[in-house]
């Protein structure tokens, strides 16, 4: 009984497979055409090849398999393997010769297909492939050249004629890479977002076009985008040099302009300057966010540090980096009205309106005042009357005259001065009645007449001041006459 039990179980046992017939199975599951059947496939060859070593189909059925499921690097190691194995096989030079050239590789496609035709003269498949790659290293070989030459723009066109060419997804990312590459060298950093957007629909861990992308968004001053690709960058290699190194100078940059922003707020405009200064040390290179930079630090200078010369130099810098920077332009108006430099001012918003489109408001009417301030200097200029600029308010306009009116009030000067005193008291007033009503100001400030008879009879006016200080001290109230 036990020998009928042994004979049972050894006539049910399977023999192990060949290494043919795992190349059957394998070929079966291959023709599923189905994802799983390609890697069931894949399982099967790899049996074969550790059955038979030496044998160059079964790396060669691998690399069909590794191909199909788009593993590119490791389809082309198993073809390689299957030429050294069989140094005459000539379909595994025709199909490296083939990956090679899709990858871009196009002069060692050549010398793989060169191999292919001696090996079987005639082929036409070989022809073609050899034909194709040929052409491929002409167009590449003329793309390197206008490169090395310094010709940028032209390399570009190049390579946009091969990408245009191309079926391979890994050659169409490299050539959108190399495209994003030069698009930076050119400063056209819109172009580079475009072209490493595409790259790394590809291959979404792609270092390069996500390094390429960041800087690209630095140049633009769009430093929470470039962070943002910092980041995404350094969870796929925490220790990438160029990524760690962009991403702090990058925040540096950002929290001290995030600092300025806050003094700003806060009425502190001396630290306000101050953190924006450091901004535009941080990179001198960084023209476009610098431009900004400096044009906050003109806008800050005239508008809350009454300092129309440091202004003007700040202005200056901004329109040395970009000369149709628009709101550089404008500030840098404004600092000449405030110098009372008329001539100078009138051309500077002559400028900005070019610059700005005619259309645009803001342009136009600091055109239109610069225009009038001039006119107005060469006549009785009421600001300067008054020692003032033109953009002083109501409590600085009120100050001025009060301190005028009493150095000039004709009871207090000696006899001699009294002629002065009288033409400068009048002046005085005249220049306060006017540019303390806002009707009056708005129409003197546009070059309108400001009285009904402008130039005509004298008007009689009577202001009366309390010049005196708090808690029921002495007063000094005085009237005159115009």
């Amino acid at each position: 009984n036990n020998n009928n039990n042994n004979f049972i179980l050894f006539a049910n046992a399977k023999k192990p497979m060949t290494a043919s017939k795992l190349r059957s199975a394998g070929d079966t599951a291959f023709v599923s055409g189905k994802k799983d059947g390609v890697k069931k496939a894949l399982k099967l060859y790899t049996q074969a090849i550790e059955m038979e070593p030496k044998n160059h189909e079964n790396y060669y059925k691998r690399y069909r398999a590794w191909l199909r499921l788009k593993r590119d690097e490791k389809a082309l190691k198993d073809l390689e393997k299957a030429i050294k194995v069989n140094p005459e096989f000539h379909r595994g030079h025709l199909h490296r010769g083939k990956m090679l050239r899709k990858s871009g590789k196009c002069k060692k496609a050549l010398k793989a297909l060169e191999r292919a035709m001696e090996l079987k003269p005639g082929d036409k498949s070989t022809i073609k492939e050899y034909d194709a790659s040929k052409e491929c290293a002409a167009l590449f070989e003329q793309a390197e050249a206008l490169e090395r030459s310094g010709n940028t723009k032209g390399a570009l066109e190049q390579y946009t004629k091969i990408l245009e060419a191309t079926r391979s997804k890994k050659l169409e990312g490299e050539l959108l890479l190399k495209k994003a590459f030069l698009n930076f060298q050119l400063g056209e950093y819109f172009d580079v977002l475009a072209d490493s957007g595409r790259a790394l629909k590809i291959k979404k861990d792609n270092l390069k076009a996500l390094e390429l992308r960041a800087n690209a968004y630095y140049r633009l001053a769009d430093h929470d985008m470039a962070m943002r690709h910092h980041r995404e960058g350094l969870k796929f290699d925490p220790e990438h040099k160029g990524l760690k190194t962009a991403y702090k100078k990058t925040k540096k940059l950002h929290k001290a302009f995030k600092q300025h922003e806050m003094h700003l707020n806060a009425g502190h405009y001396d630290q306000a300057l101050n953190r924006l200064k450091f901004c535009s040390n941080v990179d001198p290179t960084h023209d476009e966010f610098n431009k900004k930079v400096y044009t906050k630090i003109c806008e800050i200078q005239l508008k809350h540090m009454k300092d129309a010369k440091e202004a003007l130099l700040a202005c200056d810098r901004a329109i040395s980096i970009d000369q149709n920077y628009g709101e550089a332009l404008v500030n840098r108006a404004k600092a000449l009205d405030s110098q009372e430099s008329y001539d100078e001012a009138l051309r500077a918003w002559q400028r900005a309106r070019e610059v700005l489109g005619e259309g645009n408001a803001e342009a136009n009417d600091g055109y239109s005042r610069a225009e009038t301030a001039l006119k107005q200097s060469k006549e009785k200029n009421y600001y300067k009357i008054l020692g003032i600029s033109r953009s002083a308010d109501k409590k600085e306009i009120k100050k001025a005259y009060r301190k005028l009116a009493l150095q000039w009030h004709p009871d207090k000067v000696k006899e001699e001065d009294k002629d002065k005193a009288n033409s400068m008291f009048a002046d005085i007033g005249e220049a306060y009645e006017v540019l303390s009503d806002e009707e009056k100001r708005g129409k003197y400030d546009r070059g309108e007449a400001v009285f009904e008879n402008q130039g005509g009879e004298q008007r009689r006016h009577n202001h009366g001041f309390n010049f005196g200080g708090g808690g029921g001290g002495n007063t000094f109230t005085f009237n005159f006459r115009l």
